[in-house]
């Protein structure tokens, strides 16, 4: 994401460029019913002689925000507020289809608040940093999937059977078969995405024989190789708990947010009491002023629910006034997602145990 201009007086609106599909998915969580977005679009106008889609400039107040992953698209509807006359009718309902590229610009009548600016600056950030392909593979079945700063999207299987009898150069030709089908869907995936990061991991050996296979073909990917038990979803995702991809690039974001809500598991698995969930556990925590880091998820910053919002918005700042740091958790991976819908979408981090802090008080 590249911010082109934001109005840095009154923070009320904002325009920016769609550099990635992660971007999408920040634009999907970040837009609000009631913002008004300006963007160029097609309509279709019908005169007496003939009709034909017109570009043009137009405003909408929002109404409906979706997010077609499969089509990497953001879907933007509702009524026009603004544009040419002589080719619209004001009121009318109108859906922008937002894409890589798509230049817009996002208006709020009450302004951003800091913590708003603050996701869309940090997309803008991570934005430089490149997918990472991931393979997960074993004798006859592979899964590709590509990981971005914002999740891991599933892109394809593949299976063949080369379990044959006989002799072992039609295993080996069967297994080639394999190898290319594999790399066919791994080498589209880098012209695409522009990235030469490349996890291969798997059970035995056949990960071995497959990074050799494709450094005979491509020496420009950089291949990184792990042991996983198979070569399924379930394997790629076994790839982000063993935290590879933490390791080849520290500031890969969904690495990160995994392993904070693996950190902060590990804390109520000890009962240790250096980690407190929900709204009102955290809300204790930061007024005490021991919260280390708050964790929030990024549905839950862009609730409609303007009560929530405020509350979530007041413990964020009141985290940072303490020097707390505060993290948002997208929920486009398993760990974000169950840290939504599991543990209530919040959470902190403490620098020490509230019980701690009451028997200090009692003293």
């Amino acid at each position: 994401m590249k911010i082109l201009e934001m109005d840095e007086e009154k923070k009320r609106w904002i325009t920016i460029r769609i550099d990635n599909v992660d971007d999408l998915y920040t634009l999907y969580n970040f837009i609000r019913p009631g913002d008004i977005v300006t963007k160029k679009t097609r309509r279709k106008v019908q005169t007496e002689s003939y009709t034909q889609r017109k570009p043009m400039i137009l405003s909408i107040v929002v109404e409906r925000v979706s997010f077609a992953e499969f089509e990497e698209e953001l879907r933007i509807s509702g009524r026009i507020i603004e544009g040419p006359e002589q080719y619209i009718q004001l009121g009318a309902h109108h859906t922008f289809r937002v894409k890589i590229g798509s230049i817009l610009t996002i208006t709020r009548e009450e302004g951003f608040t800091d913590e708003d600016l603050e996701i869309l600056e940090e997309a803008e950030k991570l934005s430089a940093i490149p997918p990472i392909i991931l393979c997960a593979i074993e004798d006859g079945e592979a899964t590709v999937g590509l990981l971005t700063s914002r999740g891991l999207r599933i892109v394809g299987t593949v299976t063949r059977n080369i379990n044959v009898k006989g002799i072992s150069r039609d295993k080996k030709a069967l297994l080639g078969l394999f190898f290319a089908d594999v790399y066919k869907l791994i080498e589209k995936l880098k012209q695409e995405y522009n990235t030469n990061f490349l996890i291969v991991a798997g059970p035995g050996f056949t990960k071995d024989d497959f990074i050799a296979f494709i450094r005979e073909r491509d020496k420009d990917f950089r291949i990184y190789s792990d042991s996983v038990t198979s070569g399924t979803v379930s394997g790629l995702h076994e790839i982000l708990r063993r935290r590879l991809p933490e390791r080849i690039l520290q500031d890969q974001r969904i690495s990160l947010e995994t392993a904070k809500v693996d950190e902060i598991l590990a804390h109520i698995g000890k009962n240790d009491g250096l980690a407190v969930l929900g709204i009102d556990n955290v809300k204790r925590a930061v007024e005490l002023g021991i919260v280390q880091e708050l964790l929030v998820s990024m549905g839950l910053i862009n609730t409609t629910d303007k009560k929530l919002r405020d509350t979530i918005i007041d413990l964020i700042r009141k985290t940072k006034q303490f020097g707390g740091k505060v993290m948002f958790i997208s929920d486009a991976h398993p760990a974000g997602e169950q840290f939504k819908d599991a543990l209530g979408g919040i959470a902190a981090i403490l620098r020490f145990r509230l019980d701690y802090v009451f028997e200090a008080e009692k003293e």
